[in-house]
């Protein structure tokens, strides 16, 4: 279901804000790896998709470091607020329930390891396009983007020593630094009077692909086949990105 029309901040403000740190280099490539179906959806619909937050499969996102959570406690109860701390807990809940997010890789060059854990069994593809185009997208819309930032759980805590909006969106446990992700993010305020568990698994956005997408890169680890049925599915959806579907640059014979 598509966002209903909002005010959206400036874009400068967006990029300004100290819970999205932007790279220095802004022609950086960035990687979106994903199974053919999601790549067929999006060029068929010219929707971007943005997953809900606690969907993402780590236990962990959108929680506190324990040094942030023990002091947010003692902030409590040093104001006789102690029993406040389950209503903490449900409205960090709710938070998780109304944040969507698209993931993709910061990085000039392809990452094996993104191959295989986001394109098992020798299938996927890896969108290829600039981090600029990512910020020239969001522009119109009600979204921010900037890279996560990645801290151990346990010793680590927010730079910030009060709780900026987004700091629980765009931190993740150090043992995931290897994604050396760049993170879009949307709310929906409305979606936190409902139980997470019921709200709407994602939202969408129009995205056009053609202008936002440099190269469609094919699995090294797929079959012959798979490539060609890429490229003739790309082709009937999204004729301007046909020439540029290819073999992952990891395909290569050795120079022995």
């Amino acid at each position: 279901m598509a966002p209903p029309a909002e005010r959206v901040p400036t874009l400068e403000s967006r990029l300004h804000h100290p819970s999205f740190p932007q790279p220095p280099d802004a022609d950086v490539n960035v990687w979106r790896y994903m199974d053919l179906a999601k790549l067929l959806w999006s060029l068929k619909k010219r929707r971007l998709y943005l997953c809900r937050l606690d969907l993402l499969g780590d236990p962990l996102e959108g929680s506190l470091p324990r040094r942030n959570a023990e002091g947010y406690r003692s902030w409590l109860r040093e104001r006789g607020l102690g029993g406040e701390e389950q209503n903490v807990e449900t409205a960090i809940r709710k938070n998780l329930g109304a944040t969507y997010v698209s993931c993709w890789r910061l990085g000039q060059h392809e990452s094996e390891a993104m191959w295989r854990i986001y394109c098992p069994s020798g299938i996927g593809v890896a969108l290829r396009t600039t981090y600029r185009r990512l910020v020239r997208w969001i522009e119109p819309h009600p979204v921010y983007i900037g890279m996560v930032k990645y801290i151990d759980f346990d010793t680590g805590a927010y730079a910030s020593r009060a709780l900026i909006a987004f700091d629980w969106a765009m931190h993740k446990r150090i043992a995931f630094e290897h994604e050396r992700e760049v993170r879009m993010v949307a709310e929906r305020p409305a979606h936190m009077h409902a139980e997470a568990s019921a709200g709407q698994p994602g939202i969408e956005f129009p995205w056009e692909p053609d202008a936002s997408v440099d190269v469609i890169h094919v699995s090294p680890y797929a079959q012959e086949y798979y490539a060609d049925a890429v490229r003739a599915a790309v082709g009937c959806l999204a004729p301007e990105l046909a020439e540029t579907t290819c073999w992952s640059s990891m395909r290569v014979a050795p120079r022995y």
